[in-house]
């Protein structure tokens, strides 16, 4: 299958050719009164990237914590936590694969941010770019 060639130079210059008809003004075609923001919040990034770590390495849930103690106190913990194994288990089980998904999910959104960003600033920089030309 043929990929379509896209001239940019014939379609902008049908867009000059457009503008003169209508009879735009330079002043009619800035982008000065857009206010374009190049800051994408820092603060907010670090913050978003210290939990997206932390999500990575810590989306499993114990089923049970390690027994320290009174020798009593920890056989009786022990007691109840073989009474309660068949409970707990399924459970601990069932919230470890929702968040293993939502931590993937969020990996996957995470990546996508990052490619839009990255397609944001290339637009920032042609419109400097097309800005600057005339």
């Amino acid at each position: 299958m043929a990929k379509d060639i896209i001239d940019v130079e014939e379609i902008m210059t049908q867009i000059r050719e457009e503008i003169k008809e209508k009879g735009y003004q330079l002043s009619d075609l800035s982008f000065d009164d857009i206010e374009l923001s190049k800051d994408f919040h820092n603060d907010f990034e670090e913050s978003y990237e210290e939990n997206l770590k932390y999500l990575n390495s810590y989306f499993a849930v114990q089923s049970y914590l390690p027994l320290v103690g009174n020798p009593l106190f920890v056989f009786v913990k022990k007691v109840i936590r073989k009474l309660t194994f068949f409970y707990v288990n399924p459970i601990s089980e069932q919230q470890t694969n929702f968040n293993l998904r939502l931590t993937r999910v969020i990996n996957e959104q995470h990546a996508m941010i990052e490619e839009l960003k990255e397609e944001l600033e290339n637009q920032y920089k042609y419109i400097e770019k097309l800005e600057n030309r005339e």
